[in-house]
């Protein structure tokens, strides 16, 4: 009998060890783990996280770490949801490209409170860490860009990877995988809508796929059964959130000798990853230009149209349309020569000289980019100064990607940017350590200790 693709998912999860990660991909699952520690640590602090802390402490059953200070604990399924809330509440999260989606904060999380609630060590958590990445981000890939117009994959694609993570740390035979697959398929959700109204919504994403991932593997390790044939079914997720188009081979191809994780690229500003083209731009003509905001003419973005769409609100009025607009995060980086959390603030929606600029910034599809997108994340940004000087600068891979990545140094610097608010140094430093050897841990429950 024909295997489907679930159960062909299955037996490459339950036969995946530690010692079959190329050391390469191990390396990029850390950097990739420092990431969402800052990511969470800081967003922890954001208002809403202290309301999602307010509904979810105090759990009964197994328990794991909230990415919180001082530390503290509650159920698994508690924290898996807070911590994916609180790593993509500010937009700082890493992003694969080629499909869109945010794997950090479902699948660390995920796999981090379920590793506690075990005791399991710190080359299993690796392992559970890599299958969720490799699964979750071919999952985003088959559904493409039909899918994307409508769904958010970090939502849809992440409850894949959690499931899977939590699957490996249970230790799941393949048949029991394909059951947690099926239904963490069938709670896969997360809508757009949310974009357009400028709502709060986006952290519910990662923060439910991750828990509901976990209660599919954990409900497939007592024997509850899922849909085999949740990808390909004739009313599985493909046929239902992609009918416009959608490849069922990207489920498989290269599984366990084309690493998806290396494509993985870490994000230096907070905000949503298809701006960044633009303010690398933008950036470097404020470093060549040294021209102040009164000096500045015009503007004009050129970028591809997934990215307009997306960030796409022209004046701001709160800090989550502004994570999402083109032309202020722009004014930004023409202002400051830089974009940080520090300049997403309520004083400077209202800024004279920032207004001033998005008044005079004018954002353009252009189809070439649109044409490479979503392989290649393109865009250049021209000024015109009063004086009639002219000044443009082009990116097709912004800081971050694998083409231009960040140093571990420039990783561990973002780290203590996030997190120095929220940890006394002595433990941040502590954290950076636990990260660089975290398969020497024995029981990953000594991981958050002071």
């Amino acid at each position: 009998m024909t295997m489907t693709i679930s159960e062909r998912i299955g037996e490459f999860v339950s036969q995946i060890a530690y010692d079959d990660l190329p050391k390469s991909v191990v390396k990029v699952a850390k950097r990739c783990i420092l990431d969402w520690l800052g990511a969470g640590y800081r967003g922890s602090k954001a208002e809403a996280s202290s309301w999602v802390l307010d509904l979810l402490r105090g759990g009964n059953g197994k328990e794991a770490s909230f990415l919180t200070y001082p530390p503290s604990k509650g159920n698994f399924l508690f924290t898996a949801f807070s911590n994916a809330f609180f790593s993509h509440i500010l937009e700082i999260d890493d992003v694969h490209r080629g499909s869109i989606f945010h794997p950090a904060s479902p699948v660390i999380s995920a796999a981090f409170s379920q590793a506690e609630s075990l005791g399991a060590s710190g080359k299993e958590l690796i392992t559970s860490v890599v299958l969720g990445y490799e699964v979750s981000i071919r999952v985003a890939e088959c559904l493409g860009l039909s899918h994307y117009k409508y769904w958010h994959p970090t939502a849809t694609a992440g409850v894949f990877g959690s499931a899977v993570a939590g699957a490996k740390l249970l230790k799941l035979d393949p048949k029991k995988v394909a059951f947690a697959l099926g239904n963490a398929g069938t709670s896969a959700s997360g809508l757009w809508q949310f974009n357009l109204d400028g709502a709060m919504t986006k952290p519910l994403h990662p923060a439910k796929a991750a828990m509901e991932g976990l209660i599919s593997a954990n409900l497939a390790y007592r024997g509850f059964s899922g849909a085999l044939r949740i990808f390909e079914g004739e009313k599985g997720i493909c046929n239902a959130m992609a009918r416009d188009g959608f490849d069922l081979e990207k489920l498989l191809y290269g599984l366990g000798s084309h690493w998806k994780t290396e494509e993985v690229s870490l994000k230096p500003y907070p905000c949503c990853r298809h701006i960044h083209p633009s303010i690398d731009a933008a950036k470097e003509v404020h470093r060549a230009s040294k021209l102040k905001p009164q000096e500045i003419a015009s503007v004009k973005v050129y970028t591809y149209r997934v990215g307009m769409e997306t960030a796409h609100f022209k004046v701001p009025t709160s800090l989550e349309e502004a994570r999402f607009s083109i032309s202020y995060c722009v004014a930004l980086a023409l202002k400051f020569g830089d974009v940080n959390l520090d300049l997403f603030s309520p004083s400077l929606l209202r800024d004279e000289e920032i207004l001033s600029l998005i008044d005079k910034t004018e954002v353009l599809e252009d189809d070439v980019y649109t044409k490479n997108h979503p392989q290649k994340w393109g865009a250049k940004v021209e000024v015109l100064s009063r004086d009639g000087g002219v000044w443009s600068s082009e990116t097709w891979f912004p800081l971050g990607d694998p083409e231009k990545p960040m140093s571990d140094r420039e990783v561990e610097d973002k780290f203590k940017g996030l997190v120095k608010p929220v940890l006394p140094e002595d433990y941040l430093s502590e954290l950076i350590g636990r990260v660089w050897s975290i398969e020497e841990m024995e029981n990953i429950r000594s991981f958050f200790e002071e």
